[in-house]
Formats: structure tokens, C-alpha cells, sequence
């Protein structure tokens, strides 16, 4: 049975009305395609809302997490009650594959390899927002780069040896970054890289920017619809299954973050 009042098949659905999600769909209607965005709660309630809105180029600043210190580092957070690592070991096989593969993806090679992966993927970042702005989507984003400080002086020397020609990174001495950033506490500052090329936007800003261009367009943005499951024709999905109905397209994207995983 399909959705009441859409019989035919969507042209598209996307699931997750985050910033990804209606990111999308915004690119879809500019190439003339006219989806459908569903999400479990209202847009951007999610990561979207939650997130320091940082757009970052720098490598030190957008590498990937796994790395070589990282498995020395996470055992010591999980030594202390208030880090910012905690585990949950659950009897699962695809939670014991994950921890397996994100161990083997710690070495110096995986780290390199995912770190000019996603240098080229986020090359053309910057110009997309840009496009954003011409074409008059109003949202609060700053060019004014972003100051990375170090509380002590080995962290600050390990982050400064690994700059890197044309990072866009500039280390600064301690006295250099407290007069870039007066409201440092110089007990707690032992140097700091500035990086002019980062940006920033407000998140909730964004989001709200592209539900107005999107509904002036006249795309449906579904809230409270959240996707229960998947119909599938073999390989090819062909419907996703909702509690008020079903729901086909011609193609669908999962932008949801992790709920995709229960699906």
C-alpha cells in the first residue's frame, strides 16, 4: 500500500532531514530532480543541531581518528572515569569485525591513505558553501580560520613538527597566540597553530536556510516519518516501509546518521 496522496513512484527519498540530508536533496532539485525527505523527528534535531559547525581543510585538523598513538591513547582514557572514550562491549560479531577493523586501520600506511582520501574529497568544500551564498541562502558562516591551542609544550612540539607545506597552518609561540586570543589563560596556553583557511557556520542556521529554499521549491519535508524498514527486488531496494504506509522511488539515500543500521 502506498503512501496516501502518492501513488506513483517518488522520484527520490532521502532519509534524515540533517544538514546532509537536505543538502541532498537541495543539489537534487538544482540537477531537477524532485525528492521526498523523511525524517524520524523534525530537521535538525539530530548531529546537525549538535555539532560545532567547523568546516575544516588543515590535515592535522581533519585526519582520520584511527592513527598510530590512537590505540595507546584509548587505553589510557579507559583507565579514567571521566575521558572521553568509553566502550560498551555488547555479544555481537559485526560489534567484534568493527573493533578488529578499526585496529588494523591504526597503522601509519591506513592513517596516510585515509587522510589524502579525505583530503580530496573535501577539496571542493569551500567553493560549494560558496555556492550556497550566491545562490541567497541566508545562514551565519565566518572566515576568520580557527586558532588550535596547546595546553602543554610537548603536544604543542608533536603538532608543530607535523605541519605540513601547504597545510595553511602558522604555529604560533605562547605569547603570539595570546595576543591572537586575548581570552587565553596564559597558564594554559603553550602555543598554538592558526589555520586561515577554516570556516564556521551555525549549524541551526544552515539547517533552517535550506528547509526555507527547499519548501519554496516545493519539496515535501516529512517529519515524524520515520523509515522501519527496507523492501528490496533482490539487490535493488524498491521501498522503504514506514508506520503510516510504504513509501517506493526510483532511489533512495540514507542520510540518517546511524539509524540506517536498524533498518
Amino acid at each position: 500500500m502506498a503512501q496516501s496522496g502518492r501513488s506513483a513512484a517518488e522520484e527520490a527519498v532521502i532519509v534524515g532531514a540533517g544538514v546532509i540530508g537536505l543538502a541532498c536533496a537541495y543539489a537534487l532539485c538544482r540537477d531537477g530532480v524532485r525528492p521526498l525527505v523523511i525524517d524520524a523527528a523534525e530537521p535538525g534535531a539530530g548531529a546537525s543541531w549538535g555539532n560545532g559547525g567547523l568546516i575544516a581543510f588543515a590535515p592535522q585538523i581533519v585526519g582520520p581518528v584511527p592513527g598510530p598513538d590512537v590505540l595507546r591513547q584509548s587505553v589510557l582514557w579507559l583507565l579514567q572515569p571521566r575521558s572521553p572514550l568509553r566502550l560498551v562491549p555488547r555479544p555481537a560479531f559485526e560489534y567484534a569485525r568493527w573493533i578488529g577493523a578499526f585496529i588494523s586501520s591504526c597503522s601509519a600506511e591506513a592513517a596516510t591513505f585515509g587522510l589524502r582520501a579525505t583530503l580530496a574529497f573535501n577539496a571542493k568544500t569551500a567553493e560549494l558553501f560558496d555556492d550556497l551564498v550566491r545562490d541567497g541562502l541566508e545562514f551565519e558562516m565566518d572566515t576568520a580560520g580557527v586558532v588550535v591551542v596547546y595546553q602543554n609544550r610537548r603536544a604543542f612540539n608533536a603538532a608543530r613538527k607535523r605541519l605540513t607545506e601547504g597545510s595553511g597552518g602558522v604555529a604560533l609561540s605562547a605569547n603570539e597566540a595570546l595576543d591572537a586570543e586575548p581570552l587565553l589563560r596564559d597558564d594554559a596556553c603553550a602555543g598554538a597553530i592558526r589555520y586561515d583557511g577554516e570556516r564556521q557556520v551555525r549549524p541551526d542556521a544552515l539547517t533552517r536556510a535550506l528547509v526555507d529554499r527547499l519548501t519554496q521549491m516545493g519539496i515535501e519535508i516529512r517529519s515524524g516519518c520515520r523509515c522501519t524498514g527496507l523492501l528490496r527486488s533482490g539487490t535493488r531496494v524498491t521501498a522503504l516501509e514506514t508506520p503510516t504506509g510504504t513509501i517506493r522511488a526510483n532511489a533512495f539515500i540514507l542520510a540518517a546518521g546511524s539509524e540506517p543500521s536498524r533498518v
